[in-house]
């Protein structure tokens, strides 16, 4: 019988895992459901981004205004699945529209895979 932690290998790859989700959404992919659409700010937000926000991209939603939202993700590791979650309450308000803009895209889980098939194999050896 074959026993490896995969929580482990994830665990490790924490860093990697996150920093996919978060290119994701600089590149405005906000909706998992819609991996192709981008959404765009409404006028008064991009005014208020302009004169307010440490990050100023306007081309699409990133749902990055000063970076904290971004880099307070964590990835929460269960027995058969992982999440992307945050713990900052702005995440509270991505409910009411971007419920599902935390997560991996199809090819963000393709990189993942390639990235963790060497290690998953000498963890099986």
């Amino acid at each position: 019988m074959v026993r490896f932690n995969l929580k482990n290998i994830f665990k490790a790859n924490e860093d990697y895992i996150l920093d996919l989700a978060r290119g994701q959404m600089r590149k405005g992919m906000v909706d998992l459901d819609s991996e192709k659409k981008r959404f765009r700010y409404a006028a008064s937000t991009v005014r208020q981004k302009r004169k307010k926000a440490r990050f100023k991209d306007l081309k699409h939603i990133t749902l990055r205004w000063d970076g904290d939202f971004h880099e307070s993700l964590k990835l929460l590791l269960f027995k058969d699945k992982m999440v992307i979650s945050s713990p900052d309450p702005k995440h509270l308000y991505l409910e009411a529209g971007f419920e599902n803009a935390l997560g991996l895209s199809e090819k963000s889980k393709s990189d993942l895979r390639d990235k963790l098939r060497d290690e998953l194999i000498r963890a099986m050896r």
